[in-house]
């Protein structure tokens, strides 16, 4: 029997980062996303990191960012013209060619450091789950 994480590798075999423009026909939850790519070794298409910022210390841990492939609808465009809800608005829209913190590819993203945020709040976990909402916003998955 083919189980819907067996579909989602086979597109992303066949399709890389394309493949996630067909997840939602799948009714693919994160968690299938996760397993398919962990599966195949590949490094997922989200990504938190911590805030470096040696002046600001009482915003929250870091950021989240999402890798949009060519052909999805928010591909090239510029954050305020994306309608997600995310924690503080989109912050953050560009193509990434070389970069030690993004690998290669067009990214979205938003941040913890607005006005009230702390590392309280903001921990990593809350980070990676806010980047996780955003990734499942962008790619229509079920919960």
């Amino acid at each position: 029997m083919v189980t819907k994480v067996d579909k989602i590798k086979q597109l992303i075999t066949e399709k890389g980062d394309g493949a996630l423009l067909y997840l939602k026909y799948l009714n693919a939850t994160f968690d299938d996303v996760y397993k398919a790519y962990d599966e195949l070794g590949q490094p997922l298409p989200i990504v938190s990191i911590q805030n470096k910022s040696g002046v600001i210390t009482s915003g929250g841990w870091g950021n989240g960012y999402v890798r949009i492939p060519e052909g999805h609808p928010f591909y090239g465009k510029e954050y305020n013209e994306i309608d997600v809800s995310v924690h503080g608005g989109l912050t953050f829209s560009h193509h990434i060619e070389k970069s030690d913190v993004l690998p290669e590819g067009f990214w979205i993203g938003f941040d913890t450091f607005h006005h009230g945020d702390d590392s309280i709040y903001w921990t990593e976990h809350r980070v990676l789950e806010e980047t996780i909402h955003l990734f499942s916003q962008v790619y229509g998955l079920s919960n």
